[in-house]
């Protein structure tokens, strides 16, 4: 219809005045688009309750792993906060029970953490175990930031310091740095790809999101497999394909 003509008492209203909804498969009044129908696109699936962690994000299945086995909680009833930056409690914390939270067995080194702290323990074993000294001789800084390559260096002192097959190419890890051998180990490990054109951003603070997903990385897949199964060696061709089954109720 060319203009707004009436027809038994009904306005009949142009065709200018409509438009083609792909979600509808029809037309639709452009006064009253899909959303003014009540109509709404759904909602990303999201992962553990969490509204923050989308079950598409590559952190989704460390996330789970991290809550299920008690590693963390999330930040909220409903929130996991990825992008939240860990301190060095935190994150010492979260490898400590990573490996079945150890008892240790030295007295107190530093003069800022004390044995009513969360952190305690961790900071202890970490340090007894050469893992994390602090900042200085007698103090651990317990809320400064966690970096990424603190994070890294301690898995990779965790695993024995392994001998690597190469080096990084990271633009910001110059070869002869105390990390070069961590990021080189973490990369060939697929424990992590960097932040992107390159860089490692070894000094950028740790998020929520990069810790569990290092963590689970480097000891998710490794612990389960071998703590359900004796007969399971942890670096096996199968140990993740066990694991995976184990998951899925493929097998007890």
């Amino acid at each position: 219809l060319k203009g707004n003509r009436t027809h038994n008492g009904v306005k009949a209203v142009s065709g200018d005045a409509w438009q083609n909804s792909a979600r509808l498969g029809r037309k639709v009044l452009r006064s009253h688009p899909e959303d003014a129908l009540g109509l709404k696109k759904p909602a990303a699936a999201t992962a553990g309750g969490f509204r923050d962690v989308k079950a598409s994000d590559y952190f989704a299945d460390p996330v789970l792993w991290a809550v299920k086995r008690g590693i963390t909680n999330g930040t909220g009833a409903d929130t996991f906060s990825p992008g939240l930056t860990c301190s060095r409690g935190q994150i010492l914390t979260f490898i400590w029970r990573s490996v079945g939270s150890p008892e240790p067995s030295i007295a107190n080194p530093y003069t800022d953490v004390s044995a009513q702290q969360f952190y305690y323990k961790p900071a202890l074993w970490a340090y007894e175990n050469g893992l994390f000294s602090g900042t200085d001789s007698r103090s651990f800084s317990p809320n400064a930031s966690m970096t990424r390559v603190m994070l890294v260096t301690v898995l990779y002192r965790l695993e024995g310091e392994p001998a690597g097959t190469g080096s990084s190419s990271f633009s910001d890890v110059p070869v002869g740095s105390y990390y070069a051998k961590a990021v080189a180990w973490a990369v060939e490990r697929g424990i992590t790809t960097g932040t992107g054109d390159g860089r490692f951003s070894p000094d950028a603070g740790c998020t929520r999101a990069q810790a569990v997903t290092f963590l689970y990385r480097a000891l998710g897949k490794q612990t389960d497999s071998s703590a359900k199964f004796s007969d399971v060696p942890a670096g096996s061709y199968y140990a993740d394909a066990v694991n995976w089954a184990v998951e899925n109720n493929v097998t007890n």
